[in-house]
């Protein structure tokens, strides 16, 4: 379940940027803004992602002393933090919701965090003609000695299914090939991985999702690399999940989420 806001149409231009007032930066410049997002840094994987492996885009308001800095990334999350300015607001609020949802062709959704009170509230009021909705999200960070301890009780793998874990740099597509499911890997260097599991309905309810993660997690404790675990708190079996592994919470986001289309 994901909380929505519904945008018509006709409301789209009731936020007006007069003037151009983000800009963006260079990739080769992305450490400038790690002290903007140095909250969310420590706990938010897809801000760790976009600053560590200068993925997505960033916009500032200044290019060589930024103080209020946006992220952008692919999958529609974006990420607003920084010294409160309202016209980099109003720029940033009218590029996703009139330049980029609009336009993809995946998903409708835009789901905008911040580590501020302040913004989330103005951005609540600027969106006062649309329907919407505040979503928390949880943010675990594993349990090494509880995901030892607990994953001896894990059910076995049923009969004719096989776990592979797949290890190549560039990205894999989850694949259904009769009863093999696969697990994908994206974005992993350093101490960044994660992974999303997919399961066909009549695959569900037998184990597989936590042996796939308990897989993930074995290979990754191997090389000395962090977990964290990131869920909408409406997600139930998400989150039930990530208790089974070890997975425990360390820190609560908030987010504005959005249905454009």
């Amino acid at each position: 379940m994901i909380l929505q806001i519904f945008a018509t149409p006709k409301y789209h231009n009731l936020i007006v940027a007069m003037e151009v007032s983000m800009f963006l930066l260079e990739k080769n410049a992305y450490s400038k803004v790690i002290s903007i997002f140095s909250n969310m840094f420590d706990y938010d994987i897809t801000v760790k992602m976009a600053l560590t492996n200068n993925q997505g885009f960033i916009y500032v308001d200044d290019l060589v002393n930024p103080e209020t800095a946006y992220i952008e990334m692919e999958w529609g999350f974006y990420y607003l933090s920084g010294k409160y300015n309202d016209q980099f607001l109003n720029t940033v609020i009218n590029h996703i919701l009139i330049d980029i949802v609009p336009k993809q062709t995946i998903h409708d959704m835009a789901f905008i965090f911040s580590d501020s009170d302040i913004w989330l509230n103005v951005i609540d009021q600027k969106l006062v003609d649309y329907e919407h909705s505040k979503s928390k999200r949880l943010n675990l960070k594993l349990n090494k000695e509880k995901f030892l301890q607990q994953k001896s009780t894990f059910e076995k793998l049923p009969e004719n299914y096989e776990l592979q874990l797949n290890t190549e740099e560039e990205k894999v597509d989850v694949l259904y090939m009769g009863n093999w499911i696969g697990c994908c890997e994206r974005g992993s260097t350093g101490t960044i991985a994660e992974c999303d599991v997919f399961l066909k309905e009549n695959h569900r309810q037998k184990g597989i999702a936590t042996l796939m993660c308990t897989k993930f997690i074995e290979y990754h404790l191997s090389q000395g690399n962090e977990l964290t675990w990131s869920c909408w708190e409406a997600n139930v079996p998400s989150c039930k999940l990530a208790i089974k592994l070890g997975f425990e919470l360390y820190k609560e986001s908030y987010a504005i989420t959005a249905k454009v289309k």
